[in-house]
């Protein structure tokens, strides 16, 4: 009787997907035979099976958290630029590259135990039981985790004036902004209250402004496994320290042994370094924008010698990078968000999370209540993708014409050089869409190489009006090792 019962069940659901993919087909104006909606629906069938293994590798792939950590909320008198989310004192056995060193990690990344907050209150209540692979990673070799850092509204701003939490402080000048989205940890390394951090998203931008050194690797080299993801182009994860050295060493624990080489590169040849300063990177600057990238300017040409060959280069579509990065980043932010959502659940240990979530991108009432850098980014994924259909592969051969002029010019020069942030940290204001935007600014020569995936170093040179200024090179897909060995000696 069962199998009978069986049978009838398994005939009733394959003639509801037959019916599905003969209405998919009609709305497309293709007319299917027989035989073709039954190789349809085995497809399909199929598809579901391989789905459904995908689901449960995922939710094996993490780290189970020890349980019984601890973790406090600092007061106002213990959070003095409004950095820190939590603090906790967690450490391995484990005695490697980072034994005894102090990191922060950035909210947006799961510490089992402690609370994920992505700069929020939509995740209140939700507990990861699993570690980021990072943060596995960071205790592995012998790092002290000392706390999470409080981080831009879903990581989405610049102005560290977003997070639920209150506007972010710049240690060098409380007045300013500490940049964003990884705007607590920043903060909270160049207080000195941690020795370095990990940061995800643009952290260039708020390394830069807060005078730190921060590696951005090749992406896809840094497992994104356990943090809240935007897309490729906006889950960049790396180190931020006060040295290089700290700086280096973080990033070779966070790419992992098989890609933490030190193979001899052409540095070691009698050959000068080149390096390709990037005109379009100075362009249109005005007032403390302009002094900034002199600084920048008159550091670069202090490095020109017989061992150091510096050349002014253009790259005309550079100019062009910073407003492909804005059509992209909201192009489809909704369906992304949702989608980091539903990770998150799963190592939240359950559900609940995904439909508070889903719950605040549906009703109005919620999204009223999120700052005007969000509603201002879903808006536009909405008319971007209601104006036209096409949008998506107009922007993939853009993104293919940015890589390739990079990549060109990288034949010929070892590393290209611009400055890190076009001028110095934005004052915070009480109108946080207007910081926002003033820091926006600002990663504009970040920005192109968050979509192309070029590595980078940002480092400190110089203040200009008590704020520091940044300059960062840029090297060739998988050469960090190259990078790190010319950055250092502009940091010495």
């Amino acid at each position: 009787m069962s199998s009978c019962w069986a049978t009838t069940e398994a005939t009733d659901t394959r003639a509801i997907e037959a019916a599905r993919v003969i209405e998919t087909a009609s709305s497309l104006g293709l007319s299917l035979s027989h035989q073709e909606v039954d190789v349809c629906v085995a497809w399909l069938a199929e598809q579901s099976r391989l789905q459904r293994s995908a689901v449960r590798i995922g939710a094996t792939a993490y780290s189970i958290a020890p349980r019984g950590r601890e973790f406090v909320v600092p007061g106002c008198h213990e959070n003095q630029n409004n950095a820190w989310h939590v603090k906790c004192h967690l450490k391995s056995i484990s005695q490697g590259q980072l034994a005894g060193k102090t990191l922060v990690v950035d909210d947006s990344v799961a510490v089992g135990g402690l609370p994920l907050r992505v700069g929020t209150d939509i995740f209140r209540g939700h507990y990861p039981s699993v570690d980021a692979e990072v943060a596995t990673r960071a205790l592995s070799a012998g790092a002290i985790i000392v706390g999470k850092g409080n981080c831009e509204y879903l990581r989405l701003g610049y102005g560290s004036s977003t997070s639920v939490g209150g506007r972010i402080h710049n240690p060098r000048s409380p007045r300013h902004s500490a940049g964003g989205p990884s705007s607590g940890v920043a903060a909270l390394v160049a207080a000195g209250e941690a020795e370095m951090a990990i940061g995800v998203g643009a952290y260039l931008l708020p390394a830069a402004l807060c005078g730190l050194f921060a590696v951005r690797p090749t992406a896809g080299l840094v497992p994104t496994e356990g943090v809240f993801r935007l897309g490729p182009a906006w889950d960049h994860i790396g180190p931020i320290a006060t040295t290089l050295d700290d700086a280096q060493r973080l990033h070779s624990v966070l790419v992992g042994a098989r890609w933490a080489r030190s193979e001899e590169s052409r540095l070691s040849s009698p050959e000068p370094i080149r390096i390709g300063v990037v005109r379009e990177s100075f362009d249109g600057l005005t007032g403390g924008c302009v002094r900034a990238a002199e600084q920048v300017r008159r550091t670069f040409k202090a490095m020109s010698s017989t061992v150091v060959k510096v050349s002014d280069v253009s790259i005309p579509v550079h100019s062009d990078g910073f407003a492909l990065y804005k059509a992209a980043g909201s192009f489809d932010l909704k369906n992304r968000l949702a989608l980091s959502s539903l990770e998150l659940a799963s190592f939240c240990g359950g559900v609940g999370l995904a439909t508070d979530f889903s719950r605040f991108i549906r009703q109005p009432m919620q999204l009223e209540l999120a700052p005007v850098a969000v509603k201002a980014a879903l808006a536009t994924d909405i008319h971007a993708r209601n104006a036209s259909g096409d949008l998506g592969a107009r922007m993939i051969l853009a993104l293919a014409r940015l890589r390739l002029a990079y990549d060109e010019m990288l034949a010929r020069f070892d590393v290209l050089a611009l400055a890190t942030v076009s001028g110095v940290a934005a004052e915070l204001s009480h109108e946080d869409a207007a910081c926002g935007k003033r820091s926006e600014e600002l990663v504009r020569n970040i920005a192109p190489f968050e979509l192309t995936g070029h590595p980078a170093v940002t480092i400190p040179c110089g203040v200009v009006d008590g704020l520091p200024v940044g300059l960062m090179l840029v090297g060739r897909h998988y050469c960090e090792s190259e990078i790190l060995r010319i950055a250092a000696l502009f940091a010495r």
